[in-house]
C-alpha cells in the first residue's frame, strides 16, 4: 500500500501528530503502508515555499526508499520556476502539490497552467 497524502511538519493552525520522518515511518509500519508521498505541511502557509521544501528533503534524506518527497510550489511566487528546478534536480523530488486556495490562485490562471506544463514536462506527478 502507498499513501499519497502524507505530511511532515506542522499545519498553520494546529500541530500535527506523526510529523517527523521517524514518527511517520512508525505509523506507516503499524498500518502496513510500504511507501508514502510526503510534503511539508509548513509550506502550505508560506508564500515562499522553498525553505520548507529544503527542510523536507533533509528530513527524508535517509528514508528515500519509503518516503517519496513531493514539493509544494506556489506559482504566484516570482521564483517558482527556479524552485521547481531545484526541487527536482537537486532535492530529488518526484512530484508536487498545489494549494490554490492557500496561495491565492485558480487552477485556470496562466501562472498555474505554466507551472503544470513545466512540471509535467519534467515528468513530475501533480496533486491538488
Amino acid at each position: 500500500m502507498i499513501d499519497i497524502n502524507a505530511y511532515l511538519g506542522h499545519f498553520a493552525f494546529r500541530q500535527l501528530r506523526h510529523n517527523t520522518a521517524p514518527e511517520l515511518l512508525r505509523l506507516m509500519d503499524s498500518r502496513k503502508i510500504r511507501q508514502a508521498a510526503v510534503s511539508s505541511a509548513d509550506a502550505i502557509a508560506y508564500r515562499n515555499v522553498q525553505p520548507a521544501n529544503e527542510q523536507l528533503a533533509a528530513e527524508v534524506e535517509h528514508h528515500r526508499d519509503r518516503l517519496i518527497p513531493f514539493a509544494v510550489i506556489n506559482p504566484t511566487y516570482a521564483g517558482w520556476a527556479d524552485d521547481l528546478a531545484t526541487c527536482q534536480e537537486k532535492l530529488g523530488m518526484k512530484g508536487l502539490r498545489l494549494y490554490p486556495r492557500w496561495h491565492n490562485y485558480k487552477l485556470t490562471d496562466p501562472a498555474c497552467l505554466e507551472l503544470v506544463k513545466a512540471a509535467t514536462g519534467r515528468g513530475m506527478l501533480i496533486t491538488i
